[in-house]
């Protein structure tokens, strides 16, 4: 007797406007910051079922929880939601089979290598932020053949995980990223929380604890070292407004980084970066040089070791001559500046005293802003946090607000403007030898002035002796008087 085909009827279970906004959207990627008791679970297992019952025999679907008990409240809560002639189920495996042949398996997340290798058409990551990233590396490969869509929920769980990071790169509105922040003030609202019970929580659980749980903002970190760095100071108008480029370098090797801002009256507007891997400081040039070619204005503030350091640099060269090379001009303090100075300083402009903001980044400075976020200093030390490798891009830009500070407030370490020439400018008294600054189209000053006499002759055999024409120092020089 032939097999006669089953159908059904699908009316999609009712959900509050912020549930459908977050989860059924049309990005491949949906990353949901969502409060405890929210429905952000109840959501995705509708999304998901979706996804396999508009799929066919032998396709994959996965819900991956950080551990297996976790994955099995979401197995048994589908299991009890479609009706039982519509799928098989396999407690052991725990996956449900739908009538059209679709497969969705329930994961734990414990043992990232079990997860590769299989051919994924959507997947869920529940509990986001307490999944390890290996696993979540791990999914993200199976979901490559099919290019299939992800929707990754959870709550906020400090900053210092991958979720975190995912969530404000989607923030910032990355391609195909779509996200959502979901409050207990969207769930007392659509009926779904109560604002008693919100209350209660807020009484027995410690204020950290309660913004993070219901209220989806991350508690600070300890020793944050960006302390003052908000969302706020991070804006998408940012653009280069056309006049000097200000370039902050770091020359480290892995990676090499450097800043990009601008003036703005009295703010600094960061609007790019410029990150790579493996590199040096020729190949960083050609790329600034590259993105913003002559005759535009390129003022370089770099770590004043680049005189003489060379582990970037080509054998036989210092960092300082290759910039030169291309133009740029170097602007950089005479020796290091500490590093709560340029700490400080930063902050300052992040958010003073008053409130006000004046420094903002654009959401493309994706390493800058990731730097700003979790940059901590080393337990009951004043030193930044190396061992993440967040630190070389923002203290690039830190360098070049510090010196320029120094510049503009007359600074005990006076900064030295360099270009090609044989001349420099010693901050902001004179001209003398030593070092290579003036623009290329200023003439070379001379030292001695033509015509410059002594102010105070040296007598040798009671005669006055003119003094010879390579003495360095200009300030014993005044203009020629009639000797006696």
């Amino acid at each position: 007797m032939p097999a006669t085909a089953r159908s059904a009827h699908y009316t999609r279970p009712w959900l509050a406007p912020y549930q459908l906004s977050a989860i059924f959207c049309s990005e491949r990627y949906a990353v949901v910051e969502a409060t405890t008791k929210a429905g952000k679970t109840a959501a995705c297992l509708v999304w998901i079922f979706e996804q396999a019952a508009e799929s066919s025999a032998g396709r994959n679907h996965w819900w991956v929880a950080p551990v297996y008990a976790q994955a099995e409240i979401a197995y048994k809560r589908m299991k009890r939601a479609i009706p039982r002639a519509l799928f098989k189920s396999n407690d052991t495996e725990r996956f449900i089979e739908l009538a059209n042949g679709a497969i969705v398996s329930f994961k734990s997340g414990e043992k990232p290598d079990n997860l590769f290798g299989e051919d994924v058409y959507s997947a869920v990551i529940d509990e986001a932020s307490r999944l390890r990233a290996d696993s979540w590396h791990a999914v993200r490969s199976t979901l490559s053949a099919t290019r299939g869509p992800a929707r990754i929920i959870g709550n906020v769980r400090g900053r210092l995980n991958w979720a975190y990071d995912m969530a404000r790169r989607a923030e910032r509105g990355a391609i195909g990223m779509h996200y959502a922040k979901i409050t207990w003030h969207d769930a007392v609202a659509a009926g779904i929380l109560d604002a008693a019970e919100i209350e209660d929580a807020r009484t027995h659980l410690p204020p950290s604890v309660f913004r993070e749980l219901y209220e989806a903002e991350p508690a600070d970190i300890e020793g944050r070292v960006y302390r003052d760095f908000k969302p706020e100071n991070v804006d998408s108008d940012v653009c280069d407004l056309g006049g000097t480029i200000l370039v902050g370098m770091d020359f480290n090797v892995n990676p090499m980084s450097a800043v990009v801002a601008c003036r703005a009256a009295d703010q600094l507007h960061v609007f790019d970066e410029v990150v790579i891997a493996n590199s040096n400081t020729q190949e960083m040039a050609e790329e600034l040089r590259r993105r913003y070619p002559e005759p535009r204005d390129v003022a370089v503030y770099p770590d004043p070791s680049g005189s003489a350091r060379k582990t970037s640099a080509p054998v036989g060269q210092t960092d300082f001559a290759i910039l030169r090379q291309f133009g740029f001009r170097l602007i950089t303090p005479r020796a290091a500046i500490p590093v709560v100075d340029r700490i400080n300083e930063v902050n300052g402009l992040f958010c003073n005293a008053k409130g006000e903001r004046r420094l903002f980044v654009h959401s493309r400075c994706t390493h800058l802003l990731d730097g700003l976020e979790g940059l901590t200093y080393k337990d009951g030390t004043n030193q930044p946090e190396k061992d993440r490798g967040l630190d070389h891009i923002c203290f690039g830009e830190d360098t070049r607000i510090e010196t320029d500070r120094g510049r503009r407030r007359g600074s005990r370490r006076p900064s030295v403007t360099t270009t090609g020439s044989r001349w420099r400018t010693c901050a902001p008294h004179r001209w003398c030898r030593g070092g290579r600054s003036s623009p290329p189209t200023a003439p070379r000053p001379r030292w001695p002035p033509q015509g410059a006499q002594r102010t105070t002759p040296r007598r040798r055999r009671g005669r006055s002796v003119r003094p010879s024409p390579r003495a360095r120092s200009p300030a014993r020089y005044s203009p020629r008087r009639s000797a006696r």
